[in-house]
């Protein structure tokens, strides 16, 4: 993109500041983040197996932090272009919607044949099941807050915030004057102590505020990137980085969550990330990149993995193991593994199968 420069510069044209569509170190985050929940599920796995030896604590469960600070940064600068009205609120709800919808009804569906032919202690139920695919929360068998694929809370809570983006494009306002006010009247429904409120998930409102400091950084990135704000120098980016994902993911800081205290170190983390793009965004390892790139399909695969290392290392060749990184290194290479599988045979494809619908019918 390019603009005339302004009298007195002897119009010239010079390149204008711009959005990059891909902020690498975001999109390393995002592998990071998956990965961080999966070593929550395997450990959780592995107490439940009555094996407590642990090399090392690590609080898994600030990966989901990580992932809804980076929900709100990058869905702001999704919609920087629009000019809002009801075709853009519709475009961008169904542009979401085939995002994610194909892949989780896939193993929503695989997780509900799972339960149909080999029955847990959860018992399958009508409207669990119709809501788990409409994103809604409600209850299962056993009165617990979560869809038929457990992971899948996580994507009710960012269609309620892809949801409040739309309303704001409907109206015409704008994100920072429209979600503050709601995110926070949203995230103080949590202290109205109505557990038995459903579809609203109480428990978890308090999270919604962590969309709003990723919005946060968005303001931030767009004031670098675009109004020549001051960066950040690299050397105290690269400081406060690793000192907000120790406090975060190694302490006992990072176990408070539900915004407390993981929130705000993931927006640092997030932050900091960020601000050092210029640095090291294009020395980021490849493969971290692409499982970032494939970590939405790693997210919904790894639920089954964990359940399938959990068989495994019941079996009783295995029976003498007592190392917890036998079956943290198992799930997460398997994860890797059929997580980017999934991402190159089923969410690619789909996500190409609609841009070109999108093409075609923008050129009819």
């Amino acid at each position: 993109m390019k603009v005339v420069a302004a009298a007195g510069s002897r119009g010239l044209i010079q390149p204008a500041p711009s959005l990059r569509s891909t902020v690498l170190t975001v999109q390393a985050l995002r592998g990071i983040a998956a990965l961080l929940v999966i070593s929550l599920h395997t450990t959780t796995m592995w107490f439940e197996l009555g094996r407590r030896t642990l090399p090392f604590i690590v609080n898994g469960g600030t990966g989901l932090d990580i992932f809804f600070v980076l929900s709100g940064f990058i869905m702001p600068l999704s919609v920087r272009r629009s000019n809002s009205g009801p075709a853009d609120a519709r475009r961008f709800l169904l542009r979401r919607l085939e995002r994610l919808v194909p892949a989780y009804w896939i193993f929503t569906t695989l997780k509900l044949l799972k339960d149909f032919f080999l029955p847990g202690t959860v018992k399958l139920a009508v409207w669990h099941t119709i809501a788990s695919y409409l994103f809604l929360p409600s209850r299962n068998s056993l009165g617990e807050v979560v869809p038929l694929l457990p992971p899948g809370w996580t994507l009710n809570m960012e269609m309620l915030f892809y949801l409040l983006i739309a309303l704001a494009l409907l109206f015409r306002v704008r994100l920072r004057y429209f979600l503050p006010p709601l995110l926070m009247l949203g995230a103080a429904g949590f202290f109205l102590h109505l557990p038995a409120l459903v579809p609203v998930d109480t428990a978890r409102l308090p999270l919604l505020l962590e969309f709003l400091l990723g919005m946060v950084l968005a303001e931030r990135y767009r004031a670098v990137a675009l109004r020549g704000a001051m960066p950040c120098p690299a050397w105290i980016a690269c400081a406060g980085m690793l000192l907000s994902t120790w406090l975060m993911v190694f302490t006992q800081w990072g176990a408070i969550s539900y915004f407390v205290f993981a929130g705000p170190l993931a927006f640092l983390m997030v932050g900091f990330a960020v601000e050092l793009e210029r640095s090291i965004g294009r020395r980021i390892p490849r493969l971290l990149l692409l499982i970032g790139d494939a970590s939405y399909s790693i997210y919904l695969v790894h639920w089954f993995l964990v359940g399938a290392v959990r068989s495994i290392i019941q079996l009783p060749a295995f029976s003498g193991v007592q190392n917890f990184m036998v079956p943290l290194g198992l799930t997460m290479a398997l994860s890797i593994v059929c997580g980017i599988a999934c991402y190159h045979w089923i969410e690619s494809p789909i996500n190409r199968h609609f841009h070109v619908r999108r093409r075609a019918a923008t050129a009819a």
